[in-house]
């Protein structure tokens, strides 16, 4: 317990007020995988390292719910978008799990969400799960 306390501790880092940065990319995600995709996007301010790093995400949970207070039946247009341009500026490698819930009665035309999970699917996930 000892070690992982002194390894923890911000004075025993070379710079001490970016511990979390200095973790490995597996982790991160990991971590980054309990935000919002919101949240998730806002962390590439955090420092040059952050700035492309949700691009590489393994984990894609869209939910429609995530984005609930810029949301409403008139402005789906807005959660399309969002989620359209995730997926272009995303890097297309690495995908374990595609996970789409829009259950909400949203104006999406079949053939964006069917684009959405051809572009899951050509990312091969482990894990493939779309609910509209």
């Amino acid at each position: 317990m000892y070690c992982a306390c002194k390894l923890l501790r911000m004075e025993d880092t070379e710079n001490s007020n970016d511990i979390i940065s200095s973790l490995p990319d597996s982790v991160i995600h990991h971590i980054m995988s309990f935000l919002k995709k919101k949240e998730t996007v806002q962390t590439c301010i955090l420092a040059k390292r952050w700035k492309n790093l949700w691009r590489t995400l393994p984990y894609l949970h869209l939910n429609l719910n995530d984005f609930g207070q810029y949301f409403s039946m008139d402005s789906s247009q807005l959660f399309i978008n969002l989620i359209s341009n995730l997926l272009l500026l995303r890097d297309p490698t690495g995908l374990h799990t595609f996970q789409l819930n829009c259950q909400a009665p949203i104006k999406c035309a079949d053939q964006i969400i069917s684009g959405w999970a051809l572009y899951a699917l050509r990312c091969k996930p482990r894990v493939l799960s779309a609910c509209s």
